[in-house]
């Protein structure tokens, strides 16, 4: 039989996993054609939101797929903790926009 918690919290932490890859892969891109170095475009607005959405699943998924209160308790206070990072880094991304206007 099928543990659905269990599929969820996989498919969670896989899925964060594939989105914190692409950023890096499309920051690296996007480096390369800009000329610029591959920290500096790690270091915009744009990309810590996506890793911090990329980690902040991972952490979610393996909070549904920990077996003990204090792995979930860490998971989850890790997984607030990089909600808060990309809600931070929306706001900058939005403020830097409005100044670029």
């Amino acid at each position: 039989m099928v543990s659905w918690p269990g599929l969820a919290g996989n498919a969670l932490w896989i899925c964060g996993l594939a989105v914190c890859l692409a950023t890096l892969s499309m920051a690296h891109y996007q480096a390369h054609v800009g000329q610029v170095r591959l920290s500096s475009r790690l270091k915009q607005p744009e990309s810590h939101m996506a890793l911090a959405v990329g980690m902040s699943l991972f952490c979610a998924g393996l909070l549904l797929s920990s077996g003990t209160w204090w792995e979930k308790g860490i998971w989850g206070v890790c997984a607030i903790l990089l909600i808060v990072w990309a809600v931070q880094s929306w706001r900058r991304r939005g403020a830097a926009r409005d100044e670029g206007a």
